[in-house]
């Protein structure tokens, strides 16, 4: 029997050579980026109250939804910092 992983996408990401990495970032207290050797994909701002958990499950499908339509989502650039 295979075990699940909670955040199958980003299992498979980081498996094919793709980065995640989570915490500060210069003024933003946390956030989750996902990024490869050849592109950034996902930069999420961890919100308010938000349990880490929940940070990791929106990374994942914000992940699955970029890397199926080739596309780029960038919250770090619209946060107040």
């Amino acid at each position: 029997m295979q075990q699940q992983t909670p955040f199958p996408v980003l299992n498979r990401f980081i498996t094919s050579g793709g980065t995640i990495d989570l915490g500060r970032i210069d003024t933003i207290d946390c956030a989750a980026v996902a990024s490869d050797a050849n592109k950034f994909w996902v930069a999420l701002v961890r919100r308010q109250h938000e349990p880490l958990h929940e940070l990791l499950q929106r990374l994942n499908d914000t992940l699955e939804y970029c890397l199926a339509r080739d596309e780029q989502i960038d919250e770090l650039d619209r946060s107040t910092h």
